[in-house]
């Protein structure tokens, strides 16, 4: 590990006296391998949207970045328009807020996705807050000259999304097993 830490120290001091091209390689390569080594975790990625399917619900996710007193979601449309705002009291900094699908009037919104943006206080001041969701890394895309894209059930993320890895859980399934 010392090794690699120091080839990689040694590209990257290359790279800043060799030009721009070489730096951005190096750093390219440095994502890429960051990247590929999330396969088999479970990463949580911050997200501006939520998809409201037809039964009606939506979990919101959220993560703070320290203890607050209230935080507040903003739902609006895919054209900005603002639809419903929900209020909490948050116990700790992970939690989530459902959406029960229906607009400040009342009135229920059809299934799609809909804009979300978070804000908290502790006090007076405010706190961090982002909406997240956690997958599990399946593979990734790496494209010359883009950001890699992690990929999981459903969909990709970018790596700049990530805002928390987690080792995953094994399950052993045993055959002919009967409880006590």
């Amino acid at each position: 590990s010392l090794e690699q830490l120091q080839n990689m120290n040694q590209s990257l001091t290359d790279g800043n006296q060799s030009g721009s091209d070489q730096s951005a390689a190096t750093l390219a390569a440095v994502s890429n391998n960051t990247a590929v080594s999330l396969i088999g975790k479970q990463i949580e990625v911050t997200r501006n949207s939520l998809s409201l399917t037809e039964s009606g619900v939506a979990t919101i996710n959220f993560s703070l970045e320290g203890s607050a007193d209230s935080l507040t979601a903003e739902v609006a449309d895919q054209a900005g328009r603002h639809v419903r705002t929900l209020a909490l009291h948050p116990s700790g900094l992970q939690g989530s807020i459902v959406w029960d699908g229906k607009d400040d009037t009342g009135v229920r919104m059809d299934a799609g996705v809909y804009k979300i943006s978070l804000s908290a206080q502790a006090g007076s001041q405010p706190v961090n807050a982002s909406s997240v969701v956690t997958r599990d890394i399946t593979g990734v895309r790496a494209r010359q000259g883009t950001e890699p894209l992690l990929v999981f059930d459903g969909g990709t993320a970018p790596l700049s999304s990530v805002s928390g890895i987690f080792g995953t859980r094994t399950v052993v399934k045993r055959s002919g097993y009967r409880s006590p």
